[in-house]
């Protein structure tokens, strides 16, 4: 136990008083005398001197004796009437292990005759826990910690890598299933080129040569004759000149050609004889004489003949690489015979 003087007056315990002068008077009690275990009391010591006199007492730290520990130190100055200081100084206390304990008598020394003055000794005592075995009160292990949930920002920071390693896996299993799909399509989709279109007059002299092998006004079908001429003639106009034949009576269609020049009064007399022959058959169920049909088709071929578009510039279309075949057996015939008849028309020129 750790000592030291300090000029105050104090008391100590449990309502005993010891009187040495008849100025100075020291007293001491405790709150209680038995305490359990780990439980805590009160030791307080009262001390009562004349302001003109000086005193001088040794004041406990940590221990009082062995076992009984100082848990804290108060000190409180009281001023009394008739020139009297009073001071109480407050010991919290406590023990940890039970048994019987003496509180040893505090001194204080009275500087003014040297004398010592002591207070009684105190007797303490700690009593040790009463165990209940029942099984209410029956000992239990120590419980583990409790833990508290995850926070979303616990979990991240401490996951954080798995969770960008996991990201990446799926990140890279996209990448590769778009690569396989991309090229299945790839695979899938047709491969595309271009190829010169036929020329309009190319596709209505074809057409023509297959509607007079047809035969249809000699068997008695002049309205599907008339018809299948007229639209041969109407998409040729429409693909050559970019006019909307289709769309267009065959007055409409003569007024435009004619207040565009587009054709000459030799090519409008022939276009208004095979327009307006059709019109009779379709429309008004006329049926033209034989010299009328055949004069139809031929005008039919002298109109697209004479008015055929010859040039270096050819307008591409796009196919499909497996229709290139037949698209190219389809021209094929109609190409050669418009090559012979070229060689045929320069060999007649040459001999001319």
């Amino acid at each position: 136990m750790a000592k030291f003087f300090i000029y105050i007056i104090l008391i100590l315990s449990f309502f005993t008083e010891n009187v040495f002068a008849q100025e100075i008077r020291i007293q001491s009690r405790l709150d209680t005398n038995l305490i359990r275990i780990g439980d805590q009391t009160r030791l307080t010591v009262d001390v009562q001197y004349p302001k003109d006199s000086l005193v001088s007492w040794p004041l406990m730290q940590d221990t009082i004796i062995d076992k009984l520990e100082i848990v804290d130190i108060s000190l409180d100055t009281i001023f009394t009437q008739k020139q009297i200081n009073h001071f109480l100084v407050n010991y919290t206390i406590t023990s940890f292990d039970s048994g019987y304990y003496v509180i040893p008598p505090q001194l204080i020394i009275n500087k003014n005759t040297n004398d010592t003055l002591e207070s009684q000794a105190l007797r303490f005592a700690v009593a040790t826990l009463v165990l209940d075995t029942t099984k209410q009160n029956a000992i239990f292990d120590i419980k583990a910690p409790i833990e508290a949930p995850w926070t979303l920002y616990e979990f991240l920071s401490e996951n954080y890598p798995y969770l960008l390693l996991g990201l990446l896996l799926i990140a890279l299993i996209i990448a590769v299933l778009w690569f396989i799909k991309k090229q299945k399509n790839r695979e899938q989709t047709p491969v595309k080129k271009l190829i010169p279109k036929e020329a309009a007059h190319i596709v209505a002299l074809r057409e023509l040569e297959d509607l007079k092998e047809k035969k249809l006004w000699q068997s008695d079908r002049v309205k599907p004759y008339y018809v299948e001429l007229s639209n041969i003639v109407r998409n040729y106009l429409e693909n050559r000149f970019r006019v909307k034949s289709l769309e267009q009576t065959s007055q409409e269609i003569l007024d435009t050609l004619k207040h565009g020049k587009i054709l000459s009064d030799e090519q409008l007399l022939q276009l208004n004889q095979i327009l307006s022959t059709a019109d009779m058959a379709k429309f008004a169920k006329a049926k033209p004489l034989a010299n009328e049909n055949d004069l139809a088709l031929k005008n039919a071929f002298d109109l697209i003949e004479n008015t055929k578009l010859i040039s270096e510039e050819v307008e591409m279309i796009e196919v499909e690489e497996e229709q290139i075949s037949k698209v190219a057996i389809d021209k094929e015939e109609p190409v050669k015979k418009e090559v012979e008849e070229k060689d045929k028309n320069i060999e007649e020129e040459e001999n001319a």
